[in-house]
Protein backbone atom coordinates (compact mmCIF):
# COMPACT_ATOMS: atom_id res chain seq x y z
CA UNK A 1 0.00 0.00 0.00
CA UNK A 2 1.22 3.54 -1.14
CA UNK A 3 0.04 5.35 1.60
CA UNK A 4 1.40 8.58 0.07
CA UNK A 5 -0.01 8.07 -3.23
CA UNK A 6 -3.01 7.41 -1.09
CA UNK A 7 -3.17 11.05 0.02
CA UNK A 8 -2.49 12.40 -2.73
CA UNK A 9 -5.80 10.96 -4.16
CA UNK A 10 -7.94 12.02 -1.14
CA UNK A 11 -6.46 15.80 -1.51
CA UNK A 12 -7.13 15.66 -5.38
CA UNK A 13 -10.29 14.65 -4.76
CA UNK A 14 -10.97 17.55 -2.59
CA UNK A 15 -9.96 19.90 -4.58
CA UNK A 16 -12.02 18.61 -7.28
CA UNK A 17 -15.22 18.34 -5.28
CA UNK A 18 -14.38 21.73 -4.32
CA UNK A 19 -14.30 23.12 -8.30
CA UNK A 20 -17.41 21.02 -9.22
CA UNK A 21 -20.17 21.83 -6.28
CA UNK A 22 -18.91 24.66 -3.81
CA UNK A 23 -19.97 27.53 -6.74
CA UNK A 24 -23.38 26.56 -6.70
CA UNK A 25 -23.49 24.24 -3.41
CA UNK A 26 -22.37 24.72 -0.04
CA UNK A 27 -19.53 22.08 0.72
CA UNK A 28 -17.51 21.11 3.79
CA UNK A 29 -14.76 18.18 4.36
CA UNK A 30 -12.61 16.93 6.48
CA UNK A 31 -9.64 14.53 6.19
CA UNK A 32 -9.41 12.16 8.80
CA UNK A 33 -6.03 11.17 10.08
CA UNK A 34 -5.93 7.79 12.48
CA UNK A 35 -4.50 7.78 15.40
CA UNK A 36 -4.80 6.48 18.99
CA UNK A 37 -7.30 8.82 19.81
CA UNK A 38 -9.59 8.58 17.12
CA UNK A 39 -12.09 5.32 16.87
CA UNK A 40 -10.92 2.67 13.96
CA UNK A 41 -11.76 2.49 11.06
CA UNK A 42 -13.18 5.96 10.59
CA UNK A 43 -13.46 7.07 6.48
CA UNK A 44 -11.01 8.84 4.68
CA UNK A 45 -12.91 11.56 3.89
CA UNK A 46 -16.30 12.92 5.54
CA UNK A 47 -17.75 15.28 2.78
CA UNK A 48 -21.03 17.67 3.05
CA UNK A 49 -22.87 19.22 0.14
CA UNK A 50 -25.85 20.77 0.92
CA UNK A 51 -26.63 19.42 4.26
CA UNK A 52 -25.70 15.72 2.78
CA UNK A 53 -22.82 13.32 3.67
CA UNK A 54 -20.73 11.85 2.23
CA UNK A 55 -18.01 8.95 3.88
CA UNK A 56 -15.14 8.12 1.42
CA UNK A 57 -12.78 5.36 2.02
CA UNK A 58 -10.19 6.03 -0.16
CA UNK A 59 -8.02 3.62 -1.74
CA UNK A 60 -5.21 3.79 -4.21
CA UNK A 61 -5.49 1.58 -7.31
CA UNK A 62 -1.70 0.70 -7.78
CA UNK A 63 -1.86 -1.88 -10.24
CA UNK A 64 -4.61 -1.19 -13.43
CA UNK A 65 -5.15 -5.26 -13.43
CA UNK A 66 -6.80 -5.01 -10.12
CA UNK A 67 -10.20 -5.88 -10.52
CA UNK A 68 -13.56 -3.80 -8.20
CA UNK A 69 -13.54 -7.03 -5.78
CA UNK A 70 -9.78 -6.60 -5.22
CA UNK A 71 -10.26 -3.37 -4.63
CA UNK A 72 -12.89 -3.84 -2.25
CA UNK A 73 -11.35 -5.98 -0.21
CA UNK A 74 -8.29 -3.48 0.17
CA UNK A 75 -10.88 -2.13 3.10
CA UNK A 76 -10.31 -3.62 6.35
CA UNK A 77 -13.25 -5.50 8.23
CA UNK A 78 -13.53 -2.58 10.58
CA UNK A 79 -13.60 0.11 8.03
CA UNK A 80 -16.22 -1.82 6.20
CA UNK A 81 -18.33 -2.47 9.15
CA UNK A 82 -17.76 1.34 10.18
CA UNK A 83 -18.93 2.51 6.56
CA UNK A 84 -22.59 0.05 7.07
CA UNK A 85 -22.99 1.56 10.28
CA UNK A 86 -22.65 5.16 9.05
CA UNK A 87 -25.14 3.84 5.87
CA UNK A 88 -27.55 2.44 8.37
CA UNK A 89 -27.59 6.23 9.78
CA UNK A 90 -28.96 7.96 6.48
CA UNK A 91 -24.48 8.72 5.14
CA UNK A 92 -23.94 7.96 2.12
CA UNK A 93 -20.59 5.96 2.02
CA UNK A 94 -18.32 4.14 -0.76
CA UNK A 95 -15.39 2.66 -0.84
CA UNK A 96 -13.59 4.54 -3.58
CA UNK A 97 -10.17 4.70 -5.89
CA UNK A 98 -11.02 7.97 -8.31
CA UNK A 99 -12.42 10.88 -8.25
CA UNK A 100 -14.97 9.67 -11.09
CA UNK A 101 -16.03 6.91 -8.16
CA UNK A 102 -16.67 10.04 -5.98
CA UNK A 103 -18.54 12.39 -8.11
CA UNK A 104 -20.40 8.92 -9.37
CA UNK A 105 -21.93 8.55 -5.83
CA UNK A 106 -22.48 12.46 -5.22
CA UNK A 107 -24.49 12.78 -8.17
CA UNK A 108 -26.99 9.75 -7.47
CA UNK A 109 -27.39 10.95 -4.52
CA UNK A 110 -27.44 14.45 -3.64
CA UNK A 111 -31.07 15.18 -4.63
CA UNK A 112 -32.51 12.41 -2.29
CA UNK A 113 -32.82 12.90 1.15
CA UNK A 114 -32.01 16.84 2.34
CA UNK A 115 -33.62 19.05 0.39
CA UNK A 116 -31.05 21.54 -1.66
CA UNK A 117 -30.60 25.20 -0.94
CA UNK A 118 -29.33 26.83 -3.72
Amino acid sequence: MSTQNETKLVERIRTEIHDRYADIHGVWDLKTHGDAYQDGGIPDLLVAIDGRLFAFEVKFKDRKSLTDEQMMAKATPRQLARLRRMGRAGIVVGVVWSVEQAFALIDANLNRGAELHV
